[in-house]
């Protein structure tokens, strides 16, 4: 009788009580060969190397390697480019943060007061400045990719006028305005 057989019907199900009784029979035997005290048996087997495993270990860190600087150098790039954009956008800056908020308000009073004419925003109740309030001022870089020393600063002005935000954008080059949107 074969022993592989034997189990094979055994895992089956399909095996007789010879084949079974033969089956036990060898597996008692195995048993009782085994030393329990034997060196040749490790209680935490370390897992058997793949071959080839060492080799994919190394090019997914040489990947990670050749990616962080990649990343490393696409930074430099940008970050030299960028900055000389801003360098060159201050030097060319005007009006400052305080001078932007008034004439951008004073722009805003004159498009929206009551009684403007030749299709300038006429709000009927605006009658003072003080109508004017503003809401947010951001300092943004107009940035030119074409050439970026041609790069300057605007400031984006919202001002809240009888429940409209009105949105202003300000040249830091020379001051001029307009309105970039308004939402009621």
């Amino acid at each position: 009788m074969n022993f592989d057989e034997a189990l094979r019907h055994m895992q089956e199900g399909t095996a007789t009580d010879e084949e079974k009784a033969f089956v036990q029979q060898k597996l008692e035997e195995a048993h009782k060969t085994v030393k329990t005290d034997s060196p040749r048996i490790i209680e935490n087997p370390k897992p058997a190397r793949i071959k080839g495993q060492k080799r994919e270990i190394g090019k997914f860190y040489k990947l990670v390697i050749v990616l962080v600087a990649v990343f490393l150098a696409l930074g430099i790039i940008f970050a030299g480019v960028f900055g000389s954009a801003a360098v060159s956008a201050k030097k060319v800056e005007e009006i400052g943060r305080e001078d932007a908020e008034s004439i951008a308000r004073n722009y805003v009073f004159e498009s929206t007061k009551h009684g403007q004419q030749n299709g300038l925003l006429g709000f009927p109740l605006v009658t003072s400045i003080d109508d004017v309030i503003l809401r947010d001022i951001d300092h943004d870089l107009h940035y030119d990719p074409a050439k970026p020393a041609n790069s300057y600063y605007v400031y984006e002005i919202k001002y809240n006028v009888m429940g409209a935000i009105i949105e202003v954008e300000l040249d830091t080059r020379s001051g001029r305005c307009h309105i970039k949107d308004i939402d009621n």
